[in-house]
Parts: C-alpha cells; sequence; structure tokens
C-alpha cells in the first residue's frame, strides 16, 4: 500500500478510496494493484480565470481521465461523463469541481482525487482572510538560516529574535530580510494541516497597498522544504516605495498590512511528491522559510508564480534604504498538533 494519512490526528478518518482537497482527514493511497492516481500539478483553493491544471500519473503508460462539474458528484466512480485529457482550463468564475483518475491495462483503477477550486477574477478578503495578530495562540520559537539580502544595513532590523512569539503590529518590532534574504522560523509545538488555514505571516507593511513579498515554504525536519503555490498578476514594476493591488496576489506573504497575518492552509500541498514520499509529514510541520521576492528582473533574479507570472513588489537600489525587502513580524499558529 501507497500513500500517507494527512490531517489533524484529532480530526483523522478512514477513507482510502476518495481525496478531497477541501477535506482535511482523508488519505491519499493505493494499493500495489492499482495504477497511480492522476495527480494536478498544482493544487489551490482559489485560482485565476484562464488558469490550467495538468494531471499526471506516476505509473508508466497510464491514461488520464477527468471529470469536470459546476456541482459536486456525490459518487464520481459511477458517473458518466469522464473524458480522456490530461489538463483543464479554468475559464470561468465560480466553483469548479475536478475528479480525475488514471488507468491501465496491467492494473485496476486509480484511486479518484477531487479538487474544489474556487475561480476568480481577484483575490479579495473573501478567498484569502486576513488573520488579526490576537487570533492565533501560538507562535514560533525559534529560528535558524538567516541570510541578510541587499540594502538592509540597520543592525537594529537584524536581529532574528524579533520575528520569535506574538506579533507586535508595528513597523520597528521586525527582522529585515534585505533584497533577496530569508529566514527559517521553528516551533515547538508542529502545526498541523486542520479545518480552513494552519499558520499566518505577519508583515510590518503600513497599508494594504505597500507590500513586500515574500515566498513561503514549510518542512517537518528542517532540510526538506516545499513551497507553496502563488499567483502574481501584477504587470508592472514597482518602484521602492510603490503600491501594489493586493487583490492581484495570492499565497504570497504580506498581502495585508502589519497587525493582519496572511493565512496558508497546509491542504493545498498534499499532492507534492514530498508528502507523497513522506519527506514532508503535514500533521508535523515543524519549520517555515520566508524567502524575499526580488520584484523586479533587473535585480538578478527572474522570480515567478506558479502560471509563469513575473512576481513584482517595491525594488530598490538606493543605498540609503537600510530596511529593504520583506520584514518579518512573526509567524502564528491557527492549527497546532498538541498531542505530538
Amino acid at each position: 500500500m501507497w500513500g500517507i494519512m494527512v490531517g489533524c490526528p484529532i480530526n483523522s478518518a478512514n477513507t482510502p478510496t476518495t481525496i478531497q482537497t477541501t477535506a482535511t482527514t482523508l488519505p491519499l493511497s493505493w494499493s500495489d494493484s492499482q495504477t497511480a492516481p492522476a495527480i494536478p500539478n498544482i493544487c489551490m483553493n482559489v485560482m485565476p480565470v484562464g488558469s490550467t491544471i495538468s494531471f499526471s500519473s506516476a505509473t508508466n503508460g497510464a491514461d488520464v481521465y477527468l471529470c469536470v462539474s459546476d456541482h459536486s458528484i456525490n459518487a464520481p466512480e459511477n458517473t458518466t461523463i469522464w473524458k480522456k485529457l490530461d489538463s483543464v482550463t479554468l475559464d470561468q468564475s465560480g466553483d469548479w469541481y475536478i475528479y480525475s483518475k488514471a488507468t491501465h491495462s496491467n492494473f485496476s483503477d486509480s484511486p479518484i482525487v477531487e479538487m474544489t477550486v474556487n475561480v476568480a477574477a481577484s483575490f479579495d478578503s473573501t478567498t484569502q482572510s486576513p488573520i488579526d495578530k490576537n487570533v492565533p495562540t501560538k507562535w514560533a520559537t525559534g529560528y535558524k538560516d538567516y541570510v541578510i539580502g541587499t540594502y538592509c544595513t540597520s543592525a537594529e532590523f537584524q536581529d532574528p529574535q524579533k520575528a520569535l512569539g506574538a506579533a507586535k503590529g508595528d513597523s520597528y518590532d521586525i527582522v529585515c530580510l534585505g533584497n533577496g534574504g530569508s529566514i527559517t522560523l521553528s516551533f515547538d509545538i508542529p502545526i498541523c494541516d486542520g479545518k480552513g488555514a494552519d499558520f499566518a505571516v505577519f508583515e510590518n507593511g503600513f497599508n494594504n497597498q505597500f507590500l513586500e513579498l515574500g515566498f513561503v515554504s514549510v518542512s517537518s525536519d528542517g532540510e526538506h522544504f516545499i513551497r507553496f503555490d502563488c499567483v502574481s498578476l501584477t504587470d508592472h514594476t514597482v518602484d521602492a516605495f510603490g503600491s501594489i493591488d493586493n487583490t492581484k496576489i495570492y499565497n504570497l506573504a504580506s498581502k495585508y498590512k502589519q497587525g493582519l497575518g496572511t493565512p496558508f492552509d497546509l491542504s493545498e500541498l498534499r499532492y507534492r511528491s514530498e508528502v507523497l514520499s513522506g519527506l514532508v509529514d503535514l500533521n508535523h510541520i515543524r519549520y517555515i522559510r520566508i524567502d524575499d521576492i526580488i520584484g523586479d528582473p533587473q535585480g538578478g533574479r527572474d522570480e515567478r508564480d506558479s502560471f509563469g507570472n513575473v512576481v513584482y513588489d517595491p525594488y530598490t537600489v538606493d543605498p540609503s534604504i537600510y530596511t529593504a525587502g520583506f520584514d518579518l513580524d512573526a509567524i502564528g499558529v491557527l492549527n497546532g498538533n498538541e498531542a505530538d
């Protein structure tokens, strides 16, 4: 039997043949006699109109079939509307219910994978609701691998201890990453894949338009990391103190101003190879890494979202700016594995 159970242990259930991105308690598993499931290359609860999702099976020579609907199907294995397709383009707003399976002449059919995706033209607070700094009850307790990027020259803002504990929600109690910098925070109580968002990242932006963005990755052992899929629809460069429309970004840290955290849902990672192989356990996330995004290709890194779009954010080469890049206030836990 192949696969891994995901979801906080307190909510675990045994349903071995259907996998749902919107649930957090079901396993992805299949036997040696089954075809490996048809797995999506991108998994997010919300995606932009026009997105294309591709599906593939680890079984060589397998055929992929999709069933796409505007409503939930109670018994997709019995429906007659399966089509031999390995990709789908989400060309209309609304909820999409996507079922995938793989077949092979030498094996029985794979388990059915179910995705529910809200397809949206923009990403307002209803698609990724901000988390107030008073909501989390657990916070990061340690750090490692603090790498200072360029244009972060003030020692006052190079103290990683300032990112530990509760978010302060101000402009000063932060650790600056600088352009292209990074840091990993650790947690005494591991984060797990529970209901809704599982943790929130707090930055110190002074409004919801001045946003210094970061990629977010998680790990169980501090060595093997997986990055969240993300979207950036900003189509122009942004100067050092320029603005970003935060309804054009999803799953990038610093979507909201100081005191409001950007939420992340571990269930969006359930189909990654590192999760399926057991290298990353979504019930046992002890490390979160933030990588500052150099928001301009002229900065030496061509950084893109999951759909190939350049990720633009405020960028500077002005030596008088001494706190460039992502300014991390804190990371708060929303679903913790207290039983660990």
